[in-house]
């Protein structure tokens, strides 16, 4: 990879992470830790683990003025205007690009900046005691073969999830083996007028980023295998696995083209149980044993903030 990318590009190496005589076992990148944990070392196999930022987090919740030994806190006393909200809702959203326990919240907080009511701060303050109690997250890559690799990517939606515009939220979670490379969530533009619609828009939305990410690797010459798009809709996954609209004709020609790919046999489409589905943490609200499971089937581990506070 690094003779491809010094072919086309001029590229800085900050640091390599590894086992030889020069290298390093932790550096920093975006303001995220980045840490080589090796196969021995005590904490299991081999892997690379990213922290996310928690500076965001920590901002959050000295605003509502929790302390860390809070289990919550009144609403301030000062009412919060609305560049309040956009500039603590703009944390909360740099810090959902590496939590996607967050991308949820993130998503619904964001409909509410132009006129933010009494329970959106109210659901702000939730988001500062969820972050109080879990403020820090890291993302896991185990080490896994050279060998060819799928890209496989989970779709999911909530069907009229917005109460306000009837819209639907798209989401779709991209991995890579068993690395989790890429999290989305979205509104939908198209007012969807069944679930089974609105689950066909967010696959649409998830296989163009595995699609973008396929083409990536084939750039860098990386031996990309199948492409798979996995969905928790049987009904969704039939109208995808057929030609043309049906009795769904209001179904817009722009999102064909995936029954195309599937046809020519480029992606494969399978059906996973909801359960197992990742993308439903962030389409739609979830109880704490779901986020559990979610979290742990993306490879994200609760951790503490020592490896940043050290290199700080």
């Amino acid at each position: 990879m690094d003779q491809q990318l010094n072919a086309r590009y001029t590229a800085r190496w900050e640091a390599t992470l590894g086992d030889g005589e020069n290298d390093q076992r932790e550096m920093f990148f975006l303001n995220r830790l980045i840490r080589y944990v090796p196969d021995g070392a005590g904490q299991g196999e081999c892997r690379l683990e990213i922290e996310a930022d928690a500076r965001h987090s920590e901002i959050l919740v000295k605003e509502f003025g929790f302390k860390p030994d809070s289990k919550g806190c009144d609403v301030p006393e000062d009412k919060m205007t609305e560049k309040d909200l956009i500039e603590v809702n703009g944390d909360v959203a740099y810090m959902s690009i590496d939590r996607p326990d967050l991308c949820h919240s993130v998503r619904t907080l964001a409909s509410a900046m132009v006129a933010p009511k009494l329970s959106d701060w109210m659901r702000l303050k939730k988001v500062a005691r969820y972050l109080l109690k879990f403020p820090y997250l890291k993302r896991v890559f185990k080490l896994q073969s050279n060998e060819e690799i799928n890209v496989t990517v989970f779709t999911d939606s909530d069907w009229a999830g917005n109460p306000k515009t009837r819209r639907s939220m798209s989401g779709a979670v991209v991995k890579l083996g068993s690395h989790t490379v890429q999290i989305k969530a979205a509104s939908q533009k198209v007012v969807a007028l069944s679930s089974m619609e609105a689950e066909y828009y967010g696959m649409c939305r998830g296989a163009t980023q595995a699609v973008f990410i396929h083409h990536v690797l084939d750039f860098w010459q990386l031996n990309p295998g199948k492409m798979i798009l996995k969905v928790d809709s049987s009904s969704a996954k039939a109208l995808v696995e057929r030609r043309g609209v049906g009795t769904t004709r209001h179904v817009q020609a722009r999102f064909l083209w995936l029954q195309d790919l599937i046809f020519a046999k480029q992606m494969i489409v399978q059906k996973v149980n909801g359960k197992v589905n990742d993308a439903d943490l962030v389409t739609k609200t979830q109880p704490k044993a779901m986020i559990k499971d979610h979290l742990a089937g993306l490879n994200f581990v609760v951790c503490g903030r020592e490896g940043h506070k050290r290199l700080t």
